[in-house]
């Protein structure tokens, strides 16, 4: 799991553009996504990119836009959570990239305000587990390992 919050983490570093993009939701990426990922098969990275859209969508907007970006993906990664959790490996991946653990691992030194560093944290911990769950619902399984 960490291969994938490492690739979630460098692809929302470098693929957002702040000229202003429109914002894109992730139940439009999710749909956008599947013949990708399914193409993919079995290279998780080239599969976690098939989310691009929605992955650095508020990488590059200034402060306020940027944390109310963030709360608006929370909102809908929470609504989609129920639908990606019946592989094998959501328990496990539940546990590793658990939001609610995310105000006890601030670190002032990041260089982040508190609500920011919440915020990214929480987007990153539901990410993870949204897309690992459509990758599972599309391979029939997320890759042990990984």
């Amino acid at each position: 799991m960490r291969t994938v919050l490492a690739l979630l983490l460098s692809f929302a570093a470098h693929s957002a553009t702040a000229d202003g993009a429109t914002s894109t939701t992730w139940t439009t990426t999710l749909q956008d996504a599947e013949a990708c990922v399914a193409q993919s098969e079995p290279d998780v990275a080239r599969a976690i990119d098939c989310y691009s859209a929605s992955i650095g969508d508020c990488v590059g907007k200034p402060g306020d836009q940027f944390l109310g970006c963030l709360r608006r993906n929370i909102d809908e990664l929470y609504d989609l959570l129920s639908l990606y959790t019946s592989h094998s490996q959501a328990k496990d991946i539940a546990a590793r990239y658990d939001p609610a653990r995310c105000p006890g691992m601030y670190d002032e030194t990041l260089g982040l305000a508190q609500d920011e560093f919440v915020a990214l944290c929480e987007f990153t911990a539901l990410s993870t587990q949204v897309t690992a769950g459509h990758i599972a619902s599309i391979w029939g399984a997320f890759p042990s390992g990984e």
